[in-house]
């Protein structure tokens, strides 16, 4: 405690002695002189106050400075490193003689010449909700969260609509609207009466101050929000992104506008209808791989003010109303009806067979070959498979990540080309791979715990059975093989537990090494036998048709002398085919279940 400011060379200093004995004489104090004035003008600047120390061999300075000006009252922070301050309440420039000069506004400025950064691990919040005179806690954002509630409530609510209008073929709970009210609560938090977690209030209760459960950043605003660049603004989220308003949503461009999603896009109007104009050229609606419907409740009209309408079918056009067909296909023209048949006409001319060529536009194929998903549902069973997240990469370096799925499965991970991926499983907010958490009352050195870390990594390969051959009840067992040179070269991590005669599937293993899980503290379980089921290629018209097995997996938490020893999933799959069809179950699951086995297949959306 203390402090320290050691006099520089020239400057004044007062010389006192301990108990008057000359041989103990201290420095008790500095003085001011022609060489070392004050560092403001006297007396006008009398109201500043506060340190001043100048950079060693050099001209630069730090310094903290208080005015005291009646009713003007500022703190001054500042580094000349880079024009790096704070200021705080009446903000006036302070110069370095003149001292006080030009007013500059007031609050508070945080401002650099050189790079910002706001960094806040448990979360962070802005906002232009003012608390004056600091009434409330810290944290309270009521008015924020009772927005969010509401815009939440909002959009599940116009979503509910979509879906019973059938615009949206999900359920409300296959939407966004769960992760929307997940994520309110998470910014509400949940608030806590146990004493060593929070502090005594004025009621004498201990209450953690409960919002930001997790670690949002929330900006909210009294007014409104302008956000503008000059360059680009990237907007992006490895879950959803939800946009909610009580009134408009405008979007406008002087170039273009593109969207491109990979599971459909649905836009419904509650009412006032729905328009789509193009001021110049054309406007052109395809379904490369499906139908295209138009249906109306009342009238149908296709209007051309100044050219043709043409109808071309390389198979059938048919019009029908009440009993009555006008078909015209290949063969020929075909009528049939229950009631009259009435033609009138100036001339009636039959003239012998005639055909018309015509040329049928070339529809793209958007369908990429090559796709798969990986299943680890017998290893997350027990827990709720929304806090389980992965991360994918390709062998050409692309990132997929997401969280599991209500079955415990990944998101489909397409590719263009046949091709390899690592993916990583795990609970959200946990390290990768191996990691030691050493006891707190330990005292060892860095050295130490790094030698023996990788000891207790050993040991959790070697004894613990941290990777176990792949099994499965399919009849496709002979797609097993032995593991080649190259994979003990690649993956040397499997030298030390599997045996030449560990079976692999076909060139490729399934799962690289196995896991631990960091996130219940009474888990210990020693072997959880995975029942796995074949993914098997359905479509015809690809040639590369692979069956997909994996192996089984376990989860380990194991106490060691000095810590606990955490390991995460691990996986290596490839992708060497279209999936159109996998076991599922007869219903979700959701949330914690109590089985490990899938009952009964079921299929899956294409």
């Amino acid at each position: 405690m203390g402090v320290i400011q050691l006099p520089r060379a020239g400057q004044e200093v007062i010389v006192d002695f301990f108990g008057g004995d000359p041989n103990m004489p201290f420095v008790s104090g500095r003085l001011t002189n022609p060489d070392n004035m004050p560092l403001w003008q006297l007396p006008n600047e009398k109201v500043l106050s506060g340190l001043k120390s100048k950079e060693y061999q050099g001209s630069q300075s730090n310094q903290l400075v208080m005015d005291d000006t009646a009713g003007k009252l500022q703190v001054q922070l500042k580094s000349d490193y880079q024009s790096s301050e704070l200021n705080l309440g009446c903000i006036t420039r302070i110069n370095p003689v003149q001292g006080r000069a030009d007013f500059r506004g007031e609050g508070f400025e945080l401002r650099t010449d050189g790079h910002g950064v706001v960094r806040a691990d448990k979360g962070l919040i802005l906002t232009s909700f003012g608390k004056q005179n600091s009434q409330g806690y810290v944290k309270d954002i009521a008015q924020t969260t009772a927005q969010l509630e509401q815009a939440t409530e909002q959009h599940q609510a116009r979503l509910q609509v979509a879906i019973d209008q059938q615009c949206e073929e999900r359920n409300i709970d296959a939407t966004v609207s769960c992760d929307l009210t997940k994520q309110v609560n998470a910014v509400k938090g949940v608030a806590s009466q146990d004493k060593q977690d929070g502090k005594s209030n004025s009621y004498g209760k201990y209450n953690r101050f409960s919002e930001l459960a997790n670690a949002q950043i929330v900006i909210s605003s009294l007014t409104g929000i302008a956000l503008t660049a000059k360059q680009s603004i990237h907007l992006t989220s490895t879950e959803h992104i939800a946009l909610t308003s009580q009134k408009q949503v405008s979007v406008t461009s002087e170039d273009r506008l593109v969207a491109s999603v990979v599971n459909g896009i649905r836009a419904f109007s509650q009412q006032d209808g729905i328009k789509l104009y193009a001021g110049k050229d054309d406007i052109e609606l395809q379904a490369q791989d499906g139908k295209l419907e138009a249906i109306a409740r009342q009238d149908v009209q296709v209007i051309s003010t100044e050219g043709g309408i043409e109808i071309v079918s390389p198979k059938v056009v048919s019009i029908k109303v009440g009993g009555t067909e006008l078909k015209i296909t290949p063969e020929g023209v075909f009528i049939t009806t229950p009631g009259v048949f009435k033609v009138k006409a100036g001339e009636h001319r039959f003239e012998d067979k005639g055909k018309v060529n015509f040329k049928l536009p070339n529809l793209p194929n958007t369908k990429l070959p090559f796709s798969n998903k990986f299943d680890v549902y017998d290893l997350f069973y027990k827990y709720a498979f929304d806090e389980i997240e992965y991360i994918a990469e390709t062998a050409s370096g692309r990132l997929i990540e997401g969280t599991l799925d209500e079955h415990g499965r990944t998101g489909t991970i397409m590719s263009a080309k046949q091709e390899d991926f690592d993916i990583a499983i795990g609970f959200k907010d946990a390290s990768w791979g191996f990691e030691f958490e050493p006891d707190e009352d330990q005292d060892i050195s860095d050295e130490e715990m790094n030698a023996w870390a990788d000891n207790a990594t050993q040991e959790a390969l070697n004894d613990n059975g941290l990777w176990v051959g792949p099994y499965t009840e399919s009849q496709e067992s002979q797609l097993l093989a032995r593991p080649t040179d190259e994979q003990y070269e690649k993956y040397p991590v499997l030298t030390n537990r599997m045996n030449k005669n560990d079976r692999f599937l076909g060139e490729y293993m399934a799962m690289r090494f196995l896991i631990a899980s960091d996130n219940d503290a009474g888990l210990a379980w020693s072997r959880i036998r995975s029942y796995r089921n074949s993914y098997k290629e359905m479509r015809e018209d690809v040639r590369n048709a692979e069956h997909y097995l994996y192996s089984l997996n376990e989860v380990r938490k194991n106490s060691y002398e000095w810590g606990l020893m955490h390991v995460r999933t691990i996986g290596y799959s490839s992708v060497k085919g279209t999936i159109n069809t996998l076991g599922v179950l007869d219903e979700p699951y959701s949330g914690k279940n109590n089985s490990p086995f899938r009952k009964s297949p079921a299929t899956i959306e294409k």
